[in-house]
């Protein structure tokens, strides 16, 4: 019989989401998992399994955990599964291994219950009141002043949360968080009515251990455009400076939670007026942040969770220093998905590449949000890695030109992924839908137009480890060396694209000490061949390349 501890595992997950975590668990424990049907992709990394009918049972998953604790004893129970959090957290302490108590767990699961906790505490955050109908929600909003943001109180992902510009905005923004709730559920069938902060969105990964809390990363998001706050991407670098500053508000909001123990994600915006949080929550976060914060610092979340679970001093030295870069692939356009694929070879060629993972297969129907959610418009998602954040993001962008993703449609939602999507504001009618040619990421090699083919604009520099399809043209020489503007695109206005490419003005700095970027190219076409090349997968603009 093998000496190591063992750790029971509720909810698994999927291996493409959540692999990596019970991968990662399985190498230095025993691991037992209860799900809710027999062992598939879990059998390699599982010494024991029993199954129950719904993981929010927990007299089912007591009767459950008491039939493995019955051949061997347990040494510790975690999930990172947001809707079983409350759950398990009984079960832990019903069986003496709570690493924290059920009542702090509630307080992150319920985004009201945080945002008093933070009040009461200190911490910065958004004025947020519950609206239990339209009429309260008007109320509230006019109360704390437009734009608000309206979302479900207890539903995990961004899903049914929106943002209401004017108080027209609001009847429709109200019926989409109510949607919301009704078709996840959640600890808390309410929504919120809140501020709206302004700034960029990042998430700071955290790990507590007896109540004192280290924060050991920090995300930055990519969002869709508003009024939707879909994400589609995340950087992740170790070592960021910005972990300094929002570590201390990190943890002073799990503190504010009441959390003793356990891997924590805290969303927050940076604002003109600081950090404000957005809530805790309680487990490893998604989108494989976890699995980019091992790649990055080699910290492995699921470990160290599992370190905890087992009230064993988890190691928080860093024993790398890279960035990662992820893409979140959503389809081009509600409908049915009739490919997606990636280039044979690039991947294994590249060395790089992590994944893609595709989370739906062809045949299946997307449906793009306002109308749909992550679950209906997500096709698959993938991330690069590299020494430095300039090159994991150039080399994300190569890697979405090797992708393809189709649909047939229209199908009940119209758009090109999520920034058609949220162009139409709620309550108003959607663009008329209608069947689109892949976005200039989701081409074939075939289908793109080679660099020597567009105008000089269009033809930035690559970093010399980027691999290059079969065929395609080099492009023209320029002075300089190429670097990548991590930062979010500006979206297209009105038919005309901001050219990327931009030089500093006589190889001179300017007199504020910078390099003084100009002639900047403005295209008025949007015809592919005449494109600037930023790298968009599902309708989403990837970066840009500018010359320094």
């Amino acid at each position: 019989m093998s000496v190591r501890p063992l750790v029971l595992v509720i909810a698994p997950g999927d291996e493409e989401y959540r692999g990596y975590c019970l991968e990662q668990v399985a190498d230095a424990y025993d691991v037992a998992v209860i799900t809710t049907g027999p062992l598939t992709w879990e059998t390699p990394y599982v010494v024991d399994h029993e199954t129950v009918g719904d993981f929010d049972d927990v007299d089912g998953l007591i009767a459950a955990a008491a039939a493995v604790a019955g051949r061997r004893p347990i040494a510790g129970v975690l999930t990172w599964n947001e809707s079983h959090l409350t759950a398990v957290a009984r079960l832990a302490e019903h069986l003496g291994l709570a690493v924290t108590s059920v009542e702090s767990v509630l307080t992150c699961r319920g985004k009201a219950a945080g945002r008093a906790a933070f009040a009461r505490h200190g911490v910065p955050s958004a004025r947020s009141v519950t609206a239990t109908s339209l009429d309260e929600a008007l109320a509230v909003a006019d109360e704390i002043g437009f734009p608000v943001v309206v979302k479900p109180a207890a539903v995990g992902g961004s899903i049914g949360v929106i943002k209401a510009e004017t108080r027209e905005d609001l009847a429709a923004a109200y019926a989409f968080a109510a949607r919301g709730v009704q078709l996840h559920g959640g600890d808390n069938a309410s929504v919120l009515v809140e501020e709206y902060l302004d700034g960029e969105e990042v998430s700071v990964e955290c790990v507590t251990v007896q109540g004192v809390t280290t924060a050991v990363a920090v995300t930055r998001k990519e969002l869709g455009a508003q009024p939707l706050f879909e994400e589609v991407g995340h950087t992740l670098t170790a070592g960021d400076p910005l972990l300094e500053t929002v570590a201390p508000i990190a943890a002073a909001a799990v503190k504010a939670t009441g959390v003793t123990g356990g891997i924590q994600h805290v969303e927050m915006r940076l604002t003109a007026t600081g950090p404000r949080v957005i809530e805790v929550n309680g487990r490893i976060g998604g989108d494989w942040i976890g699995w980019a914060v091992w790649r990055a610092t080699g910290l492995s979340l699921p470990r160290i969770a599992a370190d905890i679970a087992t009230g064993t001093a988890p190691d928080l030295a860093p024993t790398r220093g890279q960035s990662v870069a992820i893409k979140v692939l959503y389809a081009p356009e509600s409908g049915t998905l009739t490919k997606r694929s990636i280039v044979p070879g690039f991947a294994e060629t590249a060395g790089w590449v992590h994944g893609p993972a595709w989370l739906m297969n062809v045949g299946d129907q997307a449906l793009l949000p306002p109308d749909g959610d992550l679950d209906s418009s997500r096709v698959g998602l993938f991330a690069t890695y590299a020494d430095t954040l300039d090159l994991a993001v150039a080399r994300r962008t190569a890697t979405a030109n090797h992708i393809t993703v189709t649909t047939s449609g229209p199908g009940p939602s119209t758009g090109d992924g999520v920034r058609q999507a949220a162009r139409t504001r709620p309550g108003r009618p959607a663009l008329p839908g209608r069947r689109r040619r892949p976005a200039v990421g989701n081409r074939t090699p075939a289908e793109r137009v080679p660099l020597a083919g567009r105008p000089p604009a269009a033809q930035p520099r690559r970093p010399a480890d980027l691999p290059r399809p079969a065929g395609r043209t080099p492009p023209v020489a320029r002075s300089g060396p190429a670097v990548v503007d991590p930062s979010p695109p500006r979206p297209d206005r009105g038919g005309v694209v901001e050219g990327e490419l931009r030089r500093p003005h006589a190889g001179r700095d300017h007199r504020c000490g910078h390099r003084h970027l100009h002639h900047r190219r403005r295209i008025q076409s949007n015809h592919p061949s005449r494109r600037p090349r930023t790298g968009r997968v599902g309708g989403v603009a990837e970066h840009r390349l500018r010359v320094a």
